[in-house]
Order: C-alpha cells, then sequence, then structure tokens
C-alpha cells in the first residue's frame, strides 16, 4: 500500500489498535518509505511463487473504503474527532482556528458597536440631564421675573440684596420672595436713608403714615421700631 509521502500522516492507524471498534479486515506488514504492507487478516502469508495468497487478491477491496474515507475528506467531515487522522487533525485544527478568528472578529466588532453605543447613550443621557438642568433654570427665572413684575413685593431691593450677601440661588430668592408675600419674611436691612424718610414721615403723617408706609411695597419700618430710633435724632424745627 503505497500513496506517496502523505501516507504516514494520512493514514487512520487507529484503526489497528486492539481498543479501536472498527476493523479493516486487514493488517499492516512492514513499514516502508512512503507506504506499507497489507495482509489480509486471514492471510496465507507469501506462496512460493512469491505471488499474494488467495485472502490477500481481495484486499484491495477492504483498502478502497479506508482509503476514500480518510484521504480525501481533508478536515474528516462527518468524522468522529477521536479516529482522525495526523493530517485531518491539523486541518481540523487549522479550520477551527480560522472560525475562531472570524467569530473574535465578530466578538471584536460587536464589542466596538456596542462601545458606541455605549457612548452615544452617555451623550444622549448628558445632553438630556442638560437640557432638564436648563429648563428648570428657565422655570425659576421665569417665576422670578413673574413675581417682581407684580410689584407687590415688601421691600424687594432688601431681599434681593440680603439674599446676594447670604450666597442664595435664584430658586431660594424665589421662595424667599413667596415668603414676604405671604409676610413670612421680612427683610430688615435698612438702609439709612429708609430710616430717616420713615422718620420724618412719622413726624408729618403721624402713625398712620408710618403705618401705611410699613405696609406698603417699600416695607418701611414699623411706628413700633421707629419711636427708639427717632430719640437719637435732634428734634425738627431746631
Amino acid at each position: 500500500m503505497n500513496q506517496g509521502d502523505d501516507f504516514f500522516q494520512t493514514y487512520p492507524f487507529h484503526l489497528h489498535d486492539f481498543t479501536s471498534h472498527e476493523h479493516p479486515g486487514y493488517r499492516l506488514g512492514s513499514l516502508q518509505d512512503g507506504g506499507a504492507q497489507i495482509h489480509d487478516v486471514r492471510c496465507l502469508r507469501v506462496t512460493p511463487d512469491c505471488n499474494p495468497c488467495r485472502a490477500c487478491k481481495d484486499v484491495f477491496t477492504r483498502v478502497h473504503p479506508v482509503y476514500s474515507r480518510y484521504h480525501q475528506s481533508s478536515a474528516g467531515e462527518g468524522i468522529p474527532i477521536g479516529t482522525l487522522n495526523h493530517q485531518q487533525l491539523v486541518n481540523r485544527y487549522k479550520q477551527a482556528r480560522r472560525t475562531l478568528a472570524k467569530e473574535d472578529l465578530k466578538v471584536y466588532t460587536l464589542l466596538i458597536v456596542s462601545d458606541c453605543c455605549l457612548q452615544s447613550l452617555t451623550q444622549a443621557l448628558t445632553l438630556k440631564r442638560k437640557y432638564e438642568t436648563a429648563t428648570r433654570r428657565l422655570a425659576i427665572y421665569n417665576e422670578f421675573r413673574d413675581l417682581i413684575a407684580e410689584n407687590q413685593i415688601p421691600g424687594l431691593h432688601r431681599l434681593v440684596s440680603a439674599s446676594r450677601k447670604e450666597g442664595l440661588g435664584m430658586e431660594a430668592v424665589c421662595k424667599r420672595i413667596r415668603e414676604a408675600l405671604a409676610g413670612e419674611y421680612h427683610p430688615k436691612n435698612f438702609s439709612q436713608y429708609e430710616w430717616n424718610f420713615a422718620i420724618l414721615m412719622d413726624e408729618l403723617g403721624g402713625k398712620g403714615a408710618a403705618h401705611a408706609l410699613h405696609h406698603s411695597p417699600y416695607a418701611l419700618p414699623a411706628r413700633s421700631s421707629i419711636i427708639p430710633v427717632r430719640k437719637t435724632y435732634p428734634p425738627f424745627g431746631k
């Protein structure tokens, strides 16, 4: 049996192992360069005239199925991996490497796509948060505009000045304005001009004028606060 230099790579030697479930019906004889002698399992050995015995004359009918199965199938398609010959194992390994390389490329591509999608999603979420923040701030500024447009906030200039010194944000300022409108907050940081004007109105108009100015949008000091401060002033007309 001689099939060229690839005999030792393509021949399924495992078929002749005593543990094999497949029996080709012949035995391997002496190995030669590029091939081996074969004998039928019922071989009567060489006849006196050096021709094959009767059993070995038909041995090639048993060799042909083995040749077709293991020589023509390069990667051993349809053959259990445990019964592949050397060359088929090598080809199956190369085939597996090519398949794995393709799968790795698919996974790598999927990872790149996933990363791009994740970046796009992150950017979308960031833009969404920025939009929501801008929308909320705009609503607060619109509320501030609407509140001061009513021109009924007691001591608005003092309220804004105090809020600025305290470092309050626009939302906190709007809350303080609502408290001032509800009579729950009264800005007391009166300027010297406001004290002078309140004392003058009290002198000229009496407690009625002082009361009216205290409850006006100017929210000047109440008369109970004016009286002790007035004592520090010199008498009018002198």
